[in-house]
């Protein structure tokens, strides 16, 4: 298994696309962190991140040039119920496979927990 930590607000960072963001979950904590989002965005801090996929039991938005974070609260808030579910998987494809990439679980899913070990071996 192989997962890294990196320093994304320092000015030394060379980063030249910001990490793409993924997002499970949009209840209490979901909508946190979306707000948190907002409220950085246009800031040095908030150009580093770019929200491509963010998801819940009902919907998945998936952008890869990046998502309203606003928007997307108020677009999975409305989403009708549905039997289909959100895969790991599907938050893995948004985020593909170079740069950095940050995956969120706001989920107070099992299920979704069962794949943490999975997720980190994706790299």
């Amino acid at each position: 298994m192989f997962a890294q930590a990196i320093r994304i607000d320092g000015s030394h960072v060379s980063q030249r696309q910001p990490a793409k963001v993924a997002l499970l979950g949009s209840g209490t904590v979901g909508l946190a962190v979306l707000q948190r989002l907002s409220e950085w965005r246009g800031t040095t801090f908030g150009r580093r991140l770019n929200l491509v996929f963010a998801a819940n039991t009902r919907l998945s938005l998936y952008n890869e040039a990046g998502h309203d974070p606003d928007r997307c609260a108020t677009e999975l808030a409305r989403a009708p119920k549905s039997d289909r579910r959100t895969l790991p998987s599907e938050a893995l494809a948004a985020l593909g496979e170079s740069g950095v990439r940050i995956l969120i679980d706001a989920t107070a899913d099992a299920d979704v927990a069962a794949n943490h070990l999975s997720l980190l071996d994706a790299g």
